[in-house]
Parts: C-alpha cells; sequence; structure tokens
C-alpha cells in the first residue's frame, strides 16, 4: 500500500495490512488514504493537515491530538473513532458517520458538520450544538 502525497510523490510505502495500522505521532501531512479501511488504525498526535480520507472505513481509529486542519472526511465511516484533542479546524465532516465518536475537546473552527450523523453516544465539546452546525442526529 503507498500513500501519496498531495504532489502525487510517495512518501511512505507500507506492505502491512493497514487495519489496526499504528502511525501514531508521523508526519503524514497531505496524503491520501480515499476509499481505504483503517479501522482501529492508531493516528495520535499524528500530524495529518490537508490529507484526504473520504470514503474511507475509520471505525475505531484513534486521532487523539493529531492535527488534522483542513483534512477531507467526506463520506467517511468514523463509527467510534476518537478525536479527542484532536484540532479539527478546516477539516470537512461532510456526509460521513460519527455515530459513536468522541470530539471532546477537539478544536473546531469553521468545521463542515453538513449531513453528517451522530447519535446519542457522540460526545461533543462543550457548547458544541451538532443540530446548529448541520449533523443529523439518530434516535
Amino acid at each position: 500500500m503507498k500513500f501519496r502525497t498531495s504532489h502525487g510523490r510517495i512518501k511512505y510505502e507500507i506492505s502491512l495490512p493497514l487495519s489496526q495500522a499504528d502511525l501514531a505521532g508521523i508526519d503524514l501531512k497531505g496524503i491520501d488514504c480515499s476509499e481505504m479501511s483503517l479501522r482501529e488504525a492508531n493516528f495520535v498526535g499524528a500530524i495529518l493537515t490537508v490529507s484526504n480520507f473520504d470514503d474511507a472505513d475509520l471505525t475505531g481509529a484513534k486521532f487523539n491530538g493529531a492535527i488534522l486542519q483542513g483534512v477531507s472526511f467526506m463520506g467517511t465511516k468514523l463509527v467510534g473513532a476518537d478525536f479527542s484533542g484532536a484540532d479539527l479546524s478546516e477539516a470537512s465532516f461532510f456526509d460521513s458517520d460519527l455515530s459513536g465518536a468522541d470530539l471532546s475537546e477537539s478544536i473546531i473552527h469553521n468545521t463542515d458538520f453538513e449531513n453528517a450523523l451522530a447519535d446519542n453516544s457522540t460526545c461533543f465539546p462543550p457548547l458544541f450544538h451538532p443540530s446548529e452546525n448541520g449533523i443529523q442526529m439518530r434516535a
């Protein structure tokens, strides 16, 4: 599996299965992981600025404290993902599934949640109102 930067260059080549991959603390700016299965992957503290995870499966992935400024998660499955303490400024979660995700203590500034799904187990930062930010709440 090859990760490409936004400029098309190969930055990392990984031959291991990516489910449960440990990519903690790695600088992966501009990486394109669209349509990949990265279930339960560990991105704790990683730098993923302007990366692409569109239509990926990131169920149970850990992004605690990661830098996710300008990252695209459009149409992404993020069920049970942990974004606590992550910087989500300018990120897009358009049409993604955030059911059971933890966004507590994350930085949310100009973040797009339009048409995203969440449920009662999804944790948001204090004073964040899901419905006012375009999130559809499941019963």
